[in-house]
């Protein structure tokens, strides 16, 4: 068997706080969905603008986005929730505990979810947005967190691994759910984005159940100087029937000195944080979250498929001679439903699951250098292809290829996203800081991905089609993004595989003194 029967009960709780990816995952693979839907347009006509197209013997309307910041601010208003969710952080997690903490963040996206489904008007729904965001702002930051607090050093990557990948399987699900909805509910058609925004509201209630059932995170039962309780979690955690076993003792020991180390020799505020050496290993996963954004996985997954198919209209007798070719495209754009936009969400699962294999084996650096490698070629490349299709002096011969090159290259970077800066940055961030300052240092990590996609979501777009910044230059500046990252990791990042939260940060300390002898 894979998973030893001893450690269910451990996987069971790394599965459960796992589904506060589930829901961000859902949330942004539905928002282009609902996009599309006509009752949407109508209900929300300030969005877009409206224009009659004759087509054969038909008067048909059309909508159009509007390009303007009230329509970037439809994703970016939940990203804004977001980073207001980090900020409420440090308060609930210190106060209340991790457990806590993860069930009132599936309440606000819960509430969140409900309302966003039965609002009028922009304003109400951009504040339901808004609420949702602050939900996932919370359980981004703690359900890592706690995944790390409750596992053991030897698994504790794989664990936090199960996040990530509930965030692509959530991606998944939303896809699935809009092609359900469009033929179950396709005679009703006012309401199936209302229907589809609704359901979000199932794995937050699932969350909230199960997360009665889940422990506390015994490492803040020691904090608070609960030793029997947290002895008996770390028992139960470890698949042991007697809190003496040698192995529970050991383990709870070494969490317990630790601990208390921390308590009556350093301070527990935010100044512990600006203290030297810490504040270089929260500036630098601060670095890692900024730069997991700026990969521009959120303008590839977004926009790509799009190009490729306006391209593929405009060249249409260029390419008449590929039937196969213009099927495939035609029917993408009939059925409204982008092939490759499946395709992509498919691989970005399919490639968060060697992670979650090799992450305790190979080391969260190693698979972090191979990422921003495989990103870097694949986004050149991407560049490469998009000056192609740009073009109008090229072969049919050469368009061909250049498609095709693009959809590979698409899927490679997916790939290479998936197996390493979508997951491992999640994991770093949960075991890089000491209990003092976990929740203050994670909550400001958080804040920089959240704060970066607020204003990719918000600001690229807007920029590169006010300026006319080609797709090719685009691509290039994201590569350039990717080709930082690389040298970032190689410079800065020191590896954390397999070491205990307790002695993290003497393994950090003693890095600073190598580097200053």
């Amino acid at each position: 068997m894979f998973i030893d029967k001893k450690n269910l009960f451990m996987y069971f709780v790394a599965l459960v706080a796992s589904l506060g990816g589930f829901q961000f995952g859902y949330e942004v693979g539905i928002l282009e969905s609902i996009k599309n839907f006509t009752a949407f347009k109508m209900d929300f006509t300030t969005l877009y603008d409206k224009k009659f197209i004759v087509e054969g013997e038909m008067l048909t309307l059309k909508y159009s986005e509007k390009n303007n910041i009230i329509n970037y601010l439809l994703m970016s208003m939940f990203s804004i929730g977001c980073v207001i969710g980090t900020f409420i952080v440090p308060r609930t997690c210190d106060f209340f505990g991790r457990k806590r903490s993860i069930l009132f963040g599936a309440a606000f996206f819960g509430f969140g979810s409900l309302f966003a489904g039965v609002v009028e008007g922009i304003p109400l729904f951009y504040f339901s947005r808004v609420i949702m965001g602050i939900g996932v702002g919370i359980l981004s930051t703690v359900c890592p967190m706690y995944i790390a607090e409750t596992a053991p050093a030897e698994k504790r990557g794989k664990l936090i691994t199960l996040y990530q990948l509930m965030i692509t399987v959530g991606i998944l699900t939303a896809y699935i759910v809009r092609f359900f909805i469009e033929n179950w509910l396709k005679n009703d058609s006012n309401v199936q984005w209302r229907v589809i925004l609704g359901i979000q509201v199932v794995p937050g209630f699932l969350l909230l159940i199960m997360m009665f059932f889940l422990p506390y995170s015994p490492r803040y039962y020691i904090w608070q100087e609960r030793d029997d309780e947290a002895l008996r979690i770390v028992s139960k955690l470890r698949g042991m029937s007697s809190t003496r076993d040698p192995e529970i003792q050991t383990e709870f020991q070494n969490m317990k000195k630790s601990l208390e180390i921390e308590r009556h020799e350093h301070s527990t505020g935010y100044s512990e944080i600006f203290t030297k050496e810490m504040l270089k290993r929260v500036l630098m996963v601060m670095g890692l979250q900024a730069l997991q954004q700026l990969t521009g996985i959120n303008i590839v997954l977004g926009s790509y498929t799009k190009f490729l198919l306006n391209t593929l209209e405009n060249k249409k007798e260029i390419l008449n001679h590929s039937k196969l070719l213009l099927k495939l495209f035609n029917d993408m754009t009939y059925n409204q439903t982008a092939y490759l936009s499946y395709l992509n969400v498919v691989v970005n699962v399919i490639g968060t699951l060697p992670t979650f294999w090799f992450i305790d084996k190979i080391g969260r650096k190693m698979i972090l250098i191979v990422g921003s490698i495989g990103m870097t070629v694949s986004l050149t490349l991407l560049s490469v292809a998009a000056t192609i299709l740009d073009s109008n002096q090229n072969s049919e011969l050469l368009i061909k290829i250049a498609i095709w090159a693009s959809v590979i290259c698409v899927l490679l970077f997916i790939f290479s996203f998936a197996t390493s800066w979508g997951p491992v940055v999640w994991v770093y961030q949960s075991e890089a800081f000491p209990m003092r300052v976990r929740s203050k240092a994670t909550s400001l990590c958080s804040f920089a991905n959240w704060s970066l996609f607020a204003l990719i979501d918000t600001f690229f777009l807007l920029i590169t089609q006010n300026f006319e910044i080609s797709l090719a230059t685009s691509n290039l500046f994201l590569a350039f993004c990717c080709f930082i990252s690389l040298f970032y990791t190689i410079l800065f990042v020191r590896e954390t595989k397999g070491i205990p939260l307790e002695e993290m940060d003497s393994a950090f300390i003693d890095v600073e003194k190598t580097k200053q002898k």
